[in-house]
This record gives C-alpha cells, sequence and structure tokens, in this order.
C-alpha cells in the first residue's frame, strides 16, 4: 500500500484502546515496514495488535492512517514503533457547508514547556462548524499543528467529544481553525444531528 508519508515526517500515532486516548508524537523512521520513532515513553503501553491511527497534517490536507500496532521496542534512547497500515484517507476539509453556531468548547492540548509535556486546558466558543471541523473563538494561544481533545456542549443535551488538529496557519485574531481526525464514543451521530437540526 502506498502511504502519504515520507522518512523523517513528523506525525501523531493515536492510541484509543484505553479509556482517555494516547497520543504520541514522532518520526517516520521507515516506510517498509512502517516504523515510526519517538521518546514519549507511552509508545510502551500501546498493546500488541492494537488498532490505533497515524495523522498526518501539511498546510493543505491531513492524512488518517489507520494501521495495526505490532510491537515497540527501546533503541539509541528512543522508542521505536512497528506498525502495519491497514488503510489511508484524506480528510477534506472544505467539502462539507457549514453552519453559524454559538457553542461552548473546551480543548485539551500538550505544550513542550523545557521538555516536559504539559496538558492544558482551554475554554472557548465555536463560530461556525461542519462535520469536518470548526472555527473556535478562543483567548488561550494554541500552537499550528496542536492536536486537540475537544469536548462541545450543544443544545439539545448533546454532548461531542473528538480529537481534532488546529491549522496549520491561524486565524486572525483570537480565532483558529481546527479539523476532526477522529470522534469518540457517539460524537459523529451527535454532531451530524446537531448540523441536520441547523440546516432545517
Amino acid at each position: 500500500m502506498e502511504l502519504p508519508l515520507a522518512v523523517g515526517a513528523e506525525v501523531r500515532l493515536i492510541s484509543l484502546g484505553g479509556s482517555t486516548p494516547v497520543v504520541i508524537k514522532g518520526n517516520v523512521l521507515s516506510l517498509e515496514p512502517l516504523q515510526l520513532e519517538t521518546t514519549f515513553a507511552a509508545a510502551a503501553h500501546v498493546r500488541e495488535n492494537e488498532d490505533v491511527l497515524v495523522v498526518r497534517q501539511t498546510p493543505d490536507q491531513v492524512w488518517r492512517i489507520a494501521s495495526e500496532f505490532k510491537r515497540a521496542y527501546f533503541e539509541d534512547e528512543r522508542w521505536i514503533c512497528e506498525l502495519e497500515p491497514t488503510r489511508s484517507w484524506m480528510i477534506d476539509r472544505r467539502g462539507a457547508p457549514r453552519f453559524s453556531v454559538d457553542v461552548p468548547i473546551e480543548i485539551g492540548f500538550v505544550t513542550d514547556e523545557e521538555g516536559e509535556p504539559i496538558y492544558r486546558v482551554a475554554q472557548g466558543t465555536v463560530e461556525n462548524m461542519s462535520v469536518t471541523g470548526a472555527r473556535v473563538r478562543v483567548d488561550t494561544d494554541i500552537p499550528p499543528g496542536a492536536l486537540l481533545h475537544v469536548t462541545f456542549q450543544m443544545q439539545y443535551e448533546l454532548e461531542v467529544k473528538a480529537l481534532a488538529v488546529t491549522e496549520f496557519r491561524l486565524q486572525e485574531g483570537t480565532s483558529v481553525g481546527i479539523c476532526f481526525v477522529e470522534f469518540l464514543e457517539d460524537g459523529q451521530y451527535h454532531l451530524h444531528e446537531f448540523l441536520g437540526k441547523q440546516a432545517a
């Protein structure tokens, strides 16, 4: 299978096997077999044969590569993860209609402070939304390309949880564009239900 990756490319490995998603930042070490290298010790805790996602973002596209996690081993002061890709697809961020909304959002993301990963939480408001992404007004500085854990509290008592990435170029002012990567629990169903009511 031809992969939308190159050796050295920065990617995120997402494990959804536990109660909360585990996100591992790394780089592509080889394509055949697919290997990633990372300094994140969490790689040691991903289970063998677990279904995982590899996310690659460029300024114009977001790619998801569904994979089976084979193993992780420690070598030369970094973890090497071996994966077997099963499917890849591109997320079209502009292919779905957007709706103006006013929805509260909670954004969790990791920042690197003096070499230590620190988990931060920011509050914001969604200004417009589609099934593939949203524009969010937030006062906190969120770096472009960051992987986010987002929770929307919709009206009609619907809650949407998802993983998303920020766009490489931040919007002007205090708004940022995000692209959904993976919905958690019934998040995708709830989002479609909510946007269906906006379109009615």
